[in-house]
């Protein structure tokens, strides 16, 4: 850092001779008073990388400042961005919300000076302009970020600059149910499957998706209890190691392709890995029938691995 502050001393020393030569000379003194401020927000922007320290302003670029809101700050919906930026071309360019996922949220046109606009060459002009109103897509983390992309003429690479923020949402969840073997219960808890047992689900609860039938499955084959708690409930799929390769819904039958290792312990884990699946896949609406493949093959209780 200290080689940037001495850089920095040496221009403004060269800089400062002929201003003190043409004090006469105001197109020539505001000329160089704008080359020193753009050496400053260079400098500022040093200083914030070099210590992780958010200054009160984000410098995102020579023609770009944003005050509000700062960096890591938790912003509110909606949120307000404030700032200056030049006239680069028909506007400055345009900022997008997104959540740490990638997911975005919204997008706003960036125009320095509002309604009156900001000629070309006249520097600075204040913004203002609200984004995350309302949510169209619900976030799914309480991180994100907002992108910056300064706009370009044509054939040129657009510019682009991240502010992160933390967004003040509540993360909607929904419920799924992963099923579970009752052994020897007869059908008094659930559905009565092989062996006398019973098929019985349990709650859960996950971040809203667009698959949820996935993510349940998912549940399912990452559980490596034996015994789920006080519940009395046992889980055959324990010692299997297996991941899904994708699922497809068609026509009310749901396919799962799954590949990995299949344990089985006995005769009466057929049923229950059988039922475990299915009954878990079948709780969604549009699927009346479940087919799973471990490997390739379709599991009918006759796999060993």
């Amino acid at each position: 850092m200290k080689k940037y502050l001495i850089a920095l001393a040496l221009v403004l020393a060269l800089i400062g001779t002929p201003v003190l030569a043409a004090q006469d000379n105001t197109a020539l003194i505001n000329s160089l008073m704008q080359q020193v401020e753009q050496l400053m927000m260079v400098l500022r922007t040093l200083l914030a990388q070099q210590t992780g320290q958010n200054s009160s302003s984000a410098n995102l670029s020579d023609t770009l400042i944003v005050t509000k809101p700062e960096a890591n700050q938790t912003i509110e919906l909606p949120s307000k961005i404030i700032g200056k930026a030049k006239n680069v071309f028909e506007g400055w360019g345009n900022a997008q919300l997104f959540d740490s996922n990638g997911q975005k949220l919204d997008e706003v046109f960036i125009m320095p000076g509002g309604d009156n606009g900001c000629d070309y060459g006249v520097g600075y002009c204040p913004f203002s302009v609200s984004i995350g109103k309302p949510w169209s897509v619900s976030p799914t983390s309480q991180t994100g970020y907002i992108l910056f992309t300064e706009s370009e003429a044509k054939g040129d690479t657009p510019k682009s600059f991240k502010l992160p923020v933390k967004l003040n949402v509540g993360i909607q969840n929904q419920q799924v149910k992963v099923f579970y073997v009752a052994p020897n219960d007869n059908g008094l808890s659930g559905k009565k499957i092989g062996c006398g047992d019973s098929i019985v689900p349990l709650t859960r609860e996950i971040s809203k998706t667009s698959a949820p039938l996935t993510k349940a499955i998912e549940l399912l084959l990452s559980d490596k209890r034996q015994n789920i708690g006080e519940s009395g409930l046992t889980n055959s799929l324990y010692k299997s190691n297996l991941l899904i390769n994708r699922i497809s819904i068609s026509n009310g039958l749901a396919q799962i392709y799954l590949s990995g290792t299949l344990l089985v312990g006995g005769t009466c884990d057929d049923p229950r890995i059988i039922a475990q699946i299915k009954e878990t896949a079948l709780q969604f609406s549009g699927v009346n029938q479940v087919k799973f493949y471990v490997n390739g093959r379709e599991y009918t209780g006759d796999l060993r691995g």
